[in-house]
């Protein structure tokens, strides 16, 4: 029997897919490793940000002989556990990361300095510290402002098999605040003409669907953003509300919305920390928000009701105050004794009567000195904002408020400990000049929407009524103004396959 020979083409054949072979076993082993060597540094940063916690909330007595609070300093390849006097601790231990594991720009970066208050744990800065390897592989290691610290991938890994809409911010002149702005609430508008909606719908059929298959993450694909779904219409126009921490002066700004079963642990979405700054929130788009989401129960007074299909309605509901009088709701929230702001969206559908309207009331009755913004008669329909305030302060607005029509007034107070300064806006415009004086301290007495025992009731529809503790920017203003007022122009929705 004769043997053929092996041709020199089916030798480098050969050694070609033995060459490939090796080269794809050696990538694979390499890759194995650098999710080791990750997982090893996602582990190292995590324990050591627990350590400084629980040494920390311990108030663990430190090399002073007194107890201080504990931190972790993050470097570009190392971090460095400190106690009490942050990154210039001398005494620090540092902790060099796996070779070639680096900590990338995520919302927390080198530089950062991540500290834990004494006998609270809540965390002086928070976020995603994200690690990278050569070959692009991440790990998350998420720190709350609680202080709870969180091991993740990147959501993309976590909603394999899902589906992923991106929404830009078109946060220009035009359509935004053109000017960059931090924590906003943004309306998130879907309805069955937005790319994706009809595979969103599918995989999230109801509003209970969403508190496990729906998150919204920051652009770096890992930080988990807190939203509230105001309601959810397979069939028709949802709405959502996502706290964006910052938003860009630009048209290309942007955030995910994660829909699907995830594969991996997401974080858990508490919708009220979607309004962590607010004392008193009220979306009025059903029969739940008598009880509103922060406070306790509101007392309804007169012909008070809700008309969510009366008007173009700004996000699914809206509260109707009759103009007759005592139509009015009464709350008792714990009012901010500094800055704060209030707004308030109104739609009139009432003539004016001599006396005006009330919008909202806080105020000593027995010499209505405290916080009130309404409209003033003037003979006309076309009539003005008027604000009063503690001390006597008064602002006074000069635009007209036409009938058929919704309106954004904003009351805002910055207090610096010792003067006040009360202004108003309407429309997102300022609509008076500036007064200073005012203390900001307006007693226990009830927080009154629609009108007051003395004054008839607004004659409309009133929705989005907010009392939040920090005195709003201007940009802030403007760009929650554009972004309620038209969401789909304030924002683009398209599908993003990953």
């Amino acid at each position: 029997m004769s043997r053929r020979a092996f041709s020199l083409v089916e030798v480098l054949v050969v050694m070609g897919l033995m060459g490939l072979i090796f080269g794809l076993t050696v990538y694979a082993i390499q890759n194995a490793r650098f999710g080791k060597r990750l997982d090893e540094a996602a582990e190292i940063v995590a324990s050591n940000l627990e350590r400084a916690r629980n040494y920390s909330l311990a108030a663990k007595i430190g090399s002073a002989n007194a107890p201080t609070v504990y931190g972790v300093c993050l470097a570009q390849s190392s971090i460095s556990f400190h106690e009490g006097s942050g990154c210039g601790d001398a005494a620090a231990t540092s902790y060099a990361l796996p070779n070639g594991i680096t900590i990338a720009n995520g919302t927390l970066q080198a530089g950062d300095d991540i500290a834990f208050r004494r006998l609270t744990g809540e965390a002086t800065k928070y976020g995603t510290i994200v690690l990278l390897s050569p070959n692009g592989e991440e790990r998350a290691v998420r720190v709350y402002s609680s202080g709870a610290i969180e091991r993740g991938v990147a959501a993309s890994v976590a909603f394999q098999g899902g589906g992923r809409l991106k929404i830009t911010f078109r946060n220009d002149a035009t359509n935004g605040a053109g000017a960059e702005v931090f924590r906003l609430p943004v309306l998130i508008k879907i309805t069955s003409t937005t790319p994706g909606s009809s595979s969103l719908y599918t995989s999230v059929p109801s509003q209970s669907d969403t508190a496990n298959k729906l998150r919204f993450v920051d652009a770096n694909d890992y930080t988990y953003l807190p939203f509230e779904v105001e309601s959810w219409n397979q069939a028709g126009t949802s709405y959502v509300w996502v706290l964006v921490p910052k938003i860009d002066n630009s048209t290309t700004d942007f955030i995910y919305a994660y829909y699907g079963t995830p594969q991996r642990n997401v974080p858990e979405n508490n919708f009220r920390d979607t309004w962590a700054d607010y004392t008193g929130v009220w979306h009025v788009n059903d029969a739940k928000d008598s009880s509103p989401i922060k406070l306790g129960d509101a007392e309804v007074s007169g012909g008070v009701s809700l008309g969510a299909n009366s008007i173009n309605v700004l996000s699914g509901g809206a509260l109707y105050v009759p103009s007759g009088s005592n139509n009015y709701v009464s709350v008792y929230p714990e009012y901010p004794l500094g800055s704060y702001t209030i707004e308030a969206w109104l739609y009139s559908v009432a003539s004016v009567p001599a006396g005006g309207y009330t919008i909202f009331r806080k105020q000593n009755e027995s010499n209505a000195l405290g916080d009130s913004l309404g409209i003033v008669a003037t003979g006309y329909f076309g009539v003005v904002f008027r604000a009063w305030h503690p001390s006597g302060i008064e602002a006074s607005g000069t635009q007209g408020v036409t009938g058929g029509a919704w309106h954004y007034a904003v009351s805002r107070h910055a207090f610096d400990g010792v003067n006040g300064v009360l202004e108003l806006f309407h429309n997102a415009i300022k609509s008076n000049p500036t007064s200073t004086g005012g203390t900001g301290s307006l007693g226990n007495y009830p927080f009154r929407m629609g009108g007051n025992p003395y004054s008839p009731g607004f004659g409309g529809y009133l929705d989005e009524l907010r009392i939040s503790e920090v005195a709003r920017t201007d940009a802030w203003i403007k760009a929650s103004y554009k972004s309620i007022l038209n969401p789909t122009a304030f924002t683009d929705i398209t599908s993003s396959p990953f």
